[in-house]
Order: C-alpha cells, then sequence, then structure tokens
C-alpha cells in the first residue's frame, strides 16, 4: 500500500515538473498570440487562362494569423483577397503576393490575364494551420 502511494505521488511530481508546464504554455500560446501552430505543405496547380479575365483558383477560411503567400508564372498576376461585407478586399497582388500576418477569414487566390492572348500558368501557395 505504501508502494503504491509513493508512485502516485511520483507520478503527479513528474507530471506536474515536465507535462504540465509544456501544455499550459502551448494553450495559452495559441489562444493570446492567435498565430497558427504550423504551416501547411506549398500547394501548387496550373492551366491556362483566357485573354483578358480572372479567375478565383482556390479559397480557404483560417482561424488564426500566419505569413501567407502566393507566386505565379506565367504572364499572369496573382492577388490574395480577404473577404469583407460586400465583395473582396485585395491584401497583396503581383507575380509574388506575400502577406506577413494574415488573420482570421476567409480568403481566395485570384489570377488575372490583362494580355489578348491566353496565358498558361502554375500558381504555388503556402498558408498557416490552424
Amino acid at each position: 500500500m505504501k508502494r503504491e502511494i509513493v508512485l502516485v505521488i511520483i507520478g503527479a511530481l513528474l507530471f506536474t515538473a515536465f507535462i504540465a508546464p509544456v501544455v499550459e504554455a502551448s494553450s495559452t500560446q495559441t489562444r493570446s498570440r492567435g498565430r497558427c501552430i504550423g504551416y501547411l505543405p506549398e500547394i501548387s496547380f496550373g492551366g491556362t487562362i483566357t485573354p483578358r479575365s480572372e479567375r478565383e483558383v482556390f479559397s480557404w477560411t483560417t482561424t488564426c494569423t500566419s505569413a501567407t503567400y502566393a507566386s505565379v508564372s506565367g504572364n499572369v498576376s496573382v492577388s490574395i483577397q480577404k473577404q469583407v461585407p460586400g465583395g473582396w478586399e485585395v491584401r497583396a497582388t503581383g507575380g509574388y503576393a506575400h502577406v506577413p500576418d494574415l488573420g482570421p477569414g476567409t480568403y481566395r487566390l485570384v489570377i488575372k490575364n490583362i494580355s489578348v492572348a491566353p496565358a498558361p500558368y502554375t500558381v504555388r501557395h503556402r498558408r498557416g494551420l490552424g
């Protein structure tokens, strides 16, 4: 009986010393800073866009804050847009669009071809996980 009590006390001390601080620190950090817990692997996709047009090529919703980027090859531009009441707000645009602190919300990637010819493209995109 004494041995069992000693083992329980040792287990409680080990938990308090090593595991509880890690759990508390990680959950506090996530809640207080709102940062994403990591990054998803880069994704890429491509196709051809018709002349003088734009197209939504990807959308997502996030509940955390992280750096986000999208790049595009070809004679095309890409924009990162946030959904706002009444429409979409451009957060970054160009051949390489980067937002260092993209917060919670619904977003989309839109490519645009201002040329008079069809344009092949490849989009690369990376965002936070959370």
